[in-house]
């Protein structure tokens, strides 16, 4: 019974901790989001409202998990078969944890791969008006 406890105690720390990183992951990405979303593309934009969806999601999986923990530790019966309940929540906010990691990561290659692909010192409005403007030529020399 004892290694059943110490079990369900290092499952509840893993939900804690996996809740603790999605929050902050979508706290710190919400917060800084306004720079990217002026100049991020519909696809970038899918990416990161994807991987905020699912890390919404983590969080959801591992509250059901707690809760489902918590269930199985009131009753004073809970054996190994009684914590089946808690597996499909552990198993699904470790999987989403996983894909909304890769969606952001993905989001992340796909931002720094198009402003590396922009010239720095041009924004993208400074861009426009120099594509509009006639190229005025600055070695033509003039006979005086």
């Amino acid at each position: 019974m004892d290694n059943i406890k110490q079990g369900v105690d290092l499952a509840a720390e893993i939900s804690k901790q996996l809740i603790t990183l999605s929050t902050a992951i979508l706290a710190l990405t919400i917060t800084f989001a306004k720079p990217f979303s002026r100049t991020a593309t519909p696809r970038q934009r899918y990416l990161l409202i994807a991987s905020w969806c699912t890390y919404l999601l983590v969080i959801l999986f591992a509250l059901w998990h707690l809760s489902a923990l918590a269930g199985n530790l009131l009753n004073s019966a809970a054996t190994s078969l009684a914590l089946e309940s808690a597996r499909t929540p552990a198993k699904l906010q470790i999987g989403a944890f996983g894909i909304a990691t890769l969606l952001f990561v993905c989001f992340a290659i796909s931002v720094s791969r198009s402003s590396l692909a922009r010239p720095a010192s041009v924004g993208p409005s400074e861009a426009k008006t120099a594509a509009n403007e006639p190229e005025t030529p600055n070695s033509v020399i003039t006979a005086g």
